[in-house]
This record gives structure tokens, C-alpha cells and sequence, in this order.
């Protein structure tokens, strides 16, 4: 009997099945993963590009806790931990994130309805974004990936004819062209144009006034951090310090930032600002890739606002674009301290 205890009981020194040492190293792969949101957007991993890495974000996320609930039902405590770990540092990115809201002594007023639509490469459908435009009352509508062909043509529909005022696409060769385009008067102004930046798109700033107070929107549409990622990071930081040293009260940067949460660099670029897009709590809804065989798992488009509350937000398929535009229903916070005597 001592002899079958002794073989039913396992050596403290046994060997630990191969499943143990994958589940192990899968949790040290998925912790290295889910620190890719502090690690500059300049590094390079090889041949690989860190901010594309980064987009994976929601992945790592998931990956940490699916990891986690594989540990826990293993009883394997390094994974539990790992993974984890995994967990809590993909979740670095969520603490810059900012709903836009007023603040005390401030009353929301005025209104100012907001779209931002990647036109890619001027092959969205017209009529489509023309219905978006009227369903959702847009005031004010941003359109980075256009042509001054393709704004001439949305300016024929319905929802077109709604916004009179229009900046001129500079750059007409489609990647790199934004227009805006308002129903309101707009003023076109001197913006954050990623000059400092090698290969940078058109970002016309303008100022308009909404309620009787000056609103200053900027559009925004980096190079892509696919081979150029130094003018792309360039662009961002150029972006950040704009903002930071404007003195505008009401401001609005809307557009693709071809950037997300998870990027050093848009984090650099919006800090101070909120959040007015659509979001499930601090998570925002995906608007990248659309159309593909690959599910949205990135957010990459943004109305980020200074200023505002947002009443109301969606992310909406427009046909023939590989973008959601987003959408912001805004109210200008204005502060009810009377002038000094």
C-alpha cells in the first residue's frame, strides 16, 4: 500500500507538461504585446512598424483576459498574472480618455452638429453621405480623402445644397485633399498644418460662429504611419502643440488622425481635449476597416473638442469608404461668471 501511495502522488520535482510551458509562454507573448501602447511610435521592431502593432490594441485586450480564464480554469498561477499584467497595461490607454461634458459653472448652449466622413479616395456614395448629412442635421462636415470633383458633385444632392460654404481642396489628387464644408459662414484660418512633418495631407483650419460665440474647427489627416511614420509622429506632435497653445475656448479637431487611443502620439496630440465621438464607456467605437473581410477593431476617426458637451454620438457606414464616419451632436459650454465690476 505504501508502494501505490508513493506512485499516486506526484514528485514535487516533476516535470511540468508541455501545456504548462505554451500557456506560459503565450502569457509572456501577450504581456510584451499589451506594453506596446507606451512604447514610442518611432521605434521599430525589425521590419515591423510599432504603430501598426499598436492599432492591435483591442486584440492585446482581449487576448489578456481570454489568457487570464484559461489560467484560472488550469489552476496555472504564472498565467493568471501574466495575463493579468496583459490586461491592466492595455488599459493605459483608457486613462486618457474624456467623455466632453461641461464643467460646474458652465451652461451648455447653442448647438453644433458635427461629421467627419473619409471620403477613400473620393469613392464614397454621394447620396449616401448626402442622407447621412440630413438625417442627422449636420452643421458642419468634414471630409478628409476628397476632391474639389467629388465635393462639386456631393454639393449637387440634396444634403450637399444644405452646406454652402466650403474650403477649396488644395491638394486634388485624392489621398491627399480634405475639404469642410458648412452650413454656417466659415472664416478659413492659419491651422496645425504638419509642416514640420516630410510628406504631410491638406488640413484646412476655419472659424465660424455659433450662438454668437467663435468656434474654431480643424480638420485632420495625417500621413500614415505605414512607411513614413516619422512624418506621421511629426504631424501628431505638431498637432499637440497647436492645440495647446491655441487660445480658442471652442475648438474642434475632427477627421482621420489615422491614430488611436493606443498611439503615444495621438494621446500627445488631444491631451487636455474630450472625447465627442461614440464609445461604449471609455471604449470608442471602431470605425476601421470597413468593407473587408476584416471585422472594424480600431478607432482611427475623431471628433475631439474643447469647449463642448456631446449630446449625442454614432458611428455610421457610408457606402463605398473604408471608414465609419462619426458623428457629434455638440452644445457649446459657455461659463456664467459675470464680468468683473
Amino acid at each position: 500500500m505504501q508502494e501505490l501511495d508513493e506512485r499516486a502522488t506526484p514528485h514535487p520535482t516533476a516535470r511540468r507538461p508541455s501545456s504548462w510551458w505554451a500557456l506560459t509562454a503565450i502569457s509572456f507573448a501577450v504581456l510584451g504585446f499589451a506594453l506596446l501602447p507606451i512604447v514610442p511610435s518611432t521605434a521599430r521592431l525589425g521590419r515591423l512598424s510599432v504603430p501598426v502593432l499598436q492599432t492591435l490594441w483591442p486584440v492585446m485586450l482581449a487576448l489578456g483576459l481570454l489568457v487570464m480564464v484559461i489560467g484560472v480554469r488550469r489552476r496555472h498561477t504564472v498565467a493568471c498574472v501574466l495575463a493579468a499584467c496583459a490586461a491592466f497595461a492595455a488599459l493605459v490607454p483608457i486613462n486618457h480618455w474624456r467623455p466632453a461634458g461641461c464643467a460646474d459653472g458652465e451652461t451648455p448652449t447653442g448647438n453644433l452638429s458635427v461629421l467627419t466622413a473619409n471620403a477613400y479616395v473620393a469613392n464614397a456614395d454621394l447620396q449616401a453621405l448626402s442622407t447621412v448629412v440630413l438625417d442627422r442635421d449636420v452643421d458642419l462636415l468634414v471630409v478628409p480623402e476628397a476632391t474639389n470633383d467629388f465635393v462639386a458633385q456631393f454639393s449637387e444632392t440634396t444634403g450637399g445644397r444644405r452646406l454652402t460654404h466650403r474650403t477649396r481642396v488644395t491638394r486634388d489628387d485624392g489621398f491627399s485633399g480634405t475639404a469642410v464644408l458648412s452650413r454656417l459662414p466659415i472664416e478659413q484660418i492659419g491651422g496645425a498644418t504638419g509642416g514640420s512633418a516630410r510628406h504631410t495631407f491638406d488640413q484646412p483650419a476655419v472659424r465660424l460662429i455659433v450662438a454668437g460665440l467663435p468656434v474654431t474647427v480643424q480638420a485632420v489627416h495625417p500621413y500614415p504611419p505605414v512607411e513614413e511614420v516619422r512624418s506621421w509622429d511629426a504631424s501628431l506632435r505638431e498637432l499637440g502643440r497647436w492645440q495647446r497653445a491655441s487660445t480658442d475656448e471652442h475648438l474642434v479637431l475632427a477627421g482621420d488622425f489615422n491614430a488611436s487611443w493606443a498611439h503615444p502620439a495621438f494621446r500627445d496630440a488631444v491631451g487636455g481635449l474630450h472625447d465627442a465621438g461614440p464609445s461604449w464607456g471609455p471604449f470608442d467605437r471602431p470605425t476601421w476597416p470597413v468593407g473587408g473581410r476584416l471585422p472594424s477593431f480600431v478607432t482611427i476617426d475623431h471628433i475631439m473638442v474643447r469647449g463642448f458637451e456631446s449630446t449625442d454620438a454614432a458611428a455610421i457606414d457610408v457606402p463605398g469608404s473604408d471608414h465609419r464616419a462619426v458623428w457629434s451632436n455638440l452644445r457649446l459650454c459657455h461659463s456664467n461668471a459675470k464680468p468683473a465690476t
